[in-house]
């Protein structure tokens, strides 16, 4: 028993001597990165308003060195109101020949906004005027169908009538 507190006894001291040796512990700097310059832009009319969807896209955008764009808040929805199509459309044939690529959410473009779309709020108007849009404005400004992407949310639904 003796000799095993004298090894711990020893194996502290020893620490305790190199310790002191190189200094204690060592200095510690706060890591603060540098701002990524962003090397590429990209349009995005996002489902809706919440952080998951516009926010942090912004911020994991940025992570890439992709300066991610989204509309003026107050173009988007509230949760019980949904966004201003007219104005989207505005925002976005104005924008969109200053970015290189687009990412477009139907849901947002035909319902207002996600949520919107489980209602739904859309028209069939709305659906046209949508791919009206598409189909005029996107293939002026973006020839190359890579450069331009758009995206419907599909859900799960309970069965209709025993289907």
């Amino acid at each position: 028993m003796n000799k095993k507190k004298f090894i711990l006894l020893a194996l502290l001291l020893l620490c305790a001597y190199f310790y002191e040796l190189f200094g204690g512990m060592p200095a510690t700097v706060p890591f603060a990165p540098q701002p990524v310059k962003a090397d590429t832009s990209l349009l995005l009319a996002p489902l809706d308003s919440r952080p998951p969807c516009s926010a942090m896209v912004r911020k994991l955008g940025a992570l890439a060195s992709i300066n991610v764009i989204t509309p003026p808040q107050e173009l988007l929805d509230n949760y019980n109101t949904p966004a201003d199509k007219e104005k989207l459309f505005a925002w976005l044939k104005n924008e969109m020949p200053q970015h290189p690529a687009a990412i477009l959410s139907a849901d947002l473009l035909v319902h207002g906004s996600l949520l919107g779309s489980r209602v739904p709020l859309g028209t069939i108007n709305d659906e046209e005027k949508f791919l009206t849009f598409v189909n005029k404005q996107i293939w002026r400004f973006f020839p190359s169908f890579q450069d331009c992407w758009s995206a419907i949310s599909l859900y799960r639904t309970a069965g209709i009538n025993g289907i």
